[in-house]
């Protein structure tokens, strides 16, 4: 009987990694877009809670997508891990970025919108690897 070392760890600190930066990237050239569409129509401000929401699902589905494809396996703790550690990421860049104080409510909605997308993209990654 043979032992797999991977196999034993719990999940690949190496996927979730690159796959953080993937969301990470794909959500700086969304948030680009975002900005030269905003800056050159005449779209509400009022609807870039929803946009951003919606960058941010986009992001870290694709993440978590990323992240289960090369794990192959355990595709919800990989996307979980990828949706944590992307929140933390943009929590702690809002923090630094712009100091101030940092609502609970908007705080928790990003948090479960993170952890649900990463959750979905990688159970849908290992479903397509």
């Amino acid at each position: 009987m043979s032992f797999n070392q991977d196999s034993a760890a719990f999940i690949q600190i190496t996927a979730v990694l690159k796959s953080t930066l993937v969301a990470l990237m794909f959500s700086t050239v969304l948030i680009a877009l975002l900005g030269l569409i905003i800056y050159y129509s005449d779209i509400s401000e009022t609807t870039i809670p929803w946009i951003s929401a919606g960058i941010i699902f986009l992001s870290v589905t694709c993440g978590g997508l990323f992240a289960g494809k090369m794990s192959g396996t355990k595709g919800l703790l990989h996307g979980l891990s990828v949706g944590i550690l992307f929140f933390l990421i943009i929590w702690l860049a809002s923090a630094l970025i712009l100091p101030g104080h940092i609502l609970l409510l908007s705080s928790l909605h990003k948090l479960l919108l993170s952890l649900t997308s990463g959750a979905l993209g990688g159970v849908l990654g290992v479903g397509s690897a």
